[in-house]
């Protein structure tokens, strides 16, 4: 009897899954006998291999920080209505308010 969601038999024994994972290692013409620990720069290949294709990484001083805001929940519902009827995210609503702000300041100090 095969259990239905492989096909493998579904009274497989630990002692029959290495003979199988064997068996297919000969097929495969895979000898793990002669392996040998990566290299630094084989490794490094490797894991940029691994990686695949996607956004390129960005420098340390470029990388965006995640930061917990907390807000009262009609603020933020009304911060949301704006930023959806702007076209834009709130991340970049809150960074615009932000940069308002700072440009305002002049970079002066307040002390409270």
């Amino acid at each position: 009897m095969t259990n239905p969601k492989s096909k493998l038999p579904a009274k497989l024994t630990p002692m029959k899954a290495m003979r199988l994972v064997e068996a297919s290692k000969k097929l495969a013409g895979i000898n793990f006998d002669r392996t040998r620990q990566m290299s630094p720069a084989e490794r490094a290949a490797w894991s940029e291999a691994r990686r695949g294709p996607g956004r390129p990484r960005k420098a340390p001083g470029e990388k965006a920080a995640r930061v917990l805001v907390t807000l009262a929940p009609a603020l933020l519902a009304a911060a949301d209505g704006y930023a959806q009827r702007e076209g834009i995210s709130r991340a970049e609503l809150i960074a615009r308010g932000l940069l308002t702000v700072l440009a305002k300041d002049g970079g002066r100090r307040k002390t409270g």
